[in-house]
């Protein structure tokens, strides 16, 4: 492509031309046979008749994505292709530096330009698709969310839009929220609004997308009555055409992926719509795949009667080997006689009491405590900043009992036995738990339901009677 002239520009010179301002510059545009615009380092400064006739009030934009696809070709004179929207394709060249600005001349490509431009453009799309595919294969727990913000703005970037969103809907709440969002320099953010959403705020788009039905919009003035509500949201938040895409876990919808211009009109082409509706299934792929080894990874550390921590916890939030610091309280709590609540009463009531005796021992320690269920009627308390003595917090543990139990429809009095060891100094838990052990089972052989502190003489007398059975 080029006009008339000895140079891009018609002007042969031009690298030599001394150009006070765009005004001396605007002769030259005005002469031009094809649309030009002229670019300084901010953006478009001037453009012809030509320009302003074709490209309207996107000239501002075009300029700007002409410079961002010469800043990708390195200095000097460029020529290009672009994608203008609204299914024009337009052919670009670029004119050497001439005071400190440059001139772009554009015309509609031919059919051959356009086809191979579209050519190129699905094969960068696909490419595109597989590189997102492969992140969020290899992101783990703790980058995923990262990962996929990242997705977002690579696509949201070769579509030339201003942002890029995932919705997650809360079923049991009834809600929506935002919970990852790219969005292009400048444009606000959105995801701080946006949070529990009610699902019946958007009705009209709830339907379409339970109907797993692509919502698509080049302009908001196509938007039909019903859908007033949205069109209410898109326009305070200045969105010019948008695009969602529903998101699937199985046959359950899980929320969406949504695509929003606010600087320029976008049209979508249906074969990009079959990949982004892939994306979506990545994306969804990728928060099941976490979603399952996170619930994975709780029942292996979990003790799936009471929900509390286990064994498998313990050994590897305190690692064997690593210490607790001085000062850090650790417990062992047996339930008595609790075979005697299972035989007489049946294995449903025994299992209510450790239910009720794991709360009751949570309500009683600190935030950073942990209370854990070892097996039987057997649990460790490790209190690693107690607010109060050893004694003190000892007799409120085994005070949890004082409160009888609901067993099979009748209230009985069931006692527990504790033993306690304070850590002097840096001391591993395996260590501490065999010296909490040994206290408990002195508790039990001197009446029970009492707590016994390990390394001292003291053996506590219980404060209430366990009732007969």
């Amino acid at each position: 492509m080029r006009a008339a002239g000895s140079g891009i520009l018609g002007i042969s010179d031009a690298k030599e031309a001394h150009v006070d301002g765009p005004a001396d510059l605007q002769p030259c545009l005005d002469a031009l046979p094809l649309a030009a615009l002229l670019l300084g380092p901010s953006g478009v400064v001037a453009a012809n008749a030509l320009a302003h006739e074709m490209l309207g009030r996107e000239a501002a934009g075009i300029g700007a994505r002409v410079i961002a696809a010469v800043d990708r070709h390195g200095p000097g004179a460029a020529r290009g292709v672009l994608d203008a929207g609204e299914g024009r394709i337009l052919e670009f060249a670029l004119g050497p530096s001439c005071g400190g600005h440059r001139v772009a001349l554009l015309r509609a490509a031919d059919a051959d330009v356009r086809l191979r431009h579209r050519l190129e453009r699905r094969l960068e799309f696909e490419r595109l698709l597989t590189r997102s595919s492969a992140a969020l294969m290899r992101s783990g727990d703790a980058r995923l969310d990262g990962e996929i913000e990242t997705v977002l703005g690579n696509v949201g970037g070769f579509f030339d839009v201003d942002r890029a969103y995932v919705f997650l809907i809360d079923e049991a709440a009834g809600t929506q929220s935002n919970t990852h969002e790219w969005t292009a320099p400048g444009v606000s953010r959105e995801v701080q609004n946006l949070q529990g959403v009610p699902l019946d705020t958007f009705p009209w788009l709830l339907e379409r997308l339970r109907g797993d039905a692509v919502f698509s919009y080049d302009r908001l003035e196509d938007l039909p009555p019903a859908a007033q509500a949205e069109r209410r949201e898109f326009e305070r938040e200045g969105i010019r055409s948008i695009l969602i895409v529903p998101l699937w876990s199985g046959a359950r919808l899980r929320g969406f992926i949504g695509f929003d211009a606010v600087r320029r009109h976008v049209a979508w082409n249906e074969s990009y719509v079959v990949g982004l509706r892939l994306l979506a299934q990545m994306v969804a792929g990728a928060l099941d795949a976490r979603a399952l080894a996170r619930q994975l990874r709780r029942q292996a550390m979990h003790d799936a009667l009471t929900g509390l921590p286990n064994r498998a916890y313990l050994r590897q939030r305190f690692l064997p080997g690593s210490a607790c610091h001085a000062g850090t309280l650790v417990g062992v709590v047996d339930v008595d006689d609790f075979k005697r609540v299972n035989d007489h009463h049946g294995h449903a009531a025994g299992d209510a009491v450790l239910r009720e005796i794991g709360k009751r021992l949570t309500d009683v320690l600190g935030p950073e405590a942990t209370v854990a269920r070892l097996g039987g009627g057997e649990f460790v308390v490790v209190e690693p900043s107690p607010s109060e003595p050893a004694t003190r917090l000892a007799a409120r543990l085994v005070g949890i009992a004082a409160r009888p139990f609901e067993v099979a429809g009748s209230l009985q009095a069931i006692g527990i036995s504790l033993g306690m060891v304070e850590a002097r100094g840096p001391a591993c838990l395996d260590a501490l738990l065999e010296r909490a052990d040994a206290a408990m089972y002195r508790a039990k052989a001197t009446g029970k339901n009492r707590w016994v502190l390990a390394g001292t003489d003291l053996v506590t007398e219980p404060e209430f009677d366990t009732l007969p059975d």
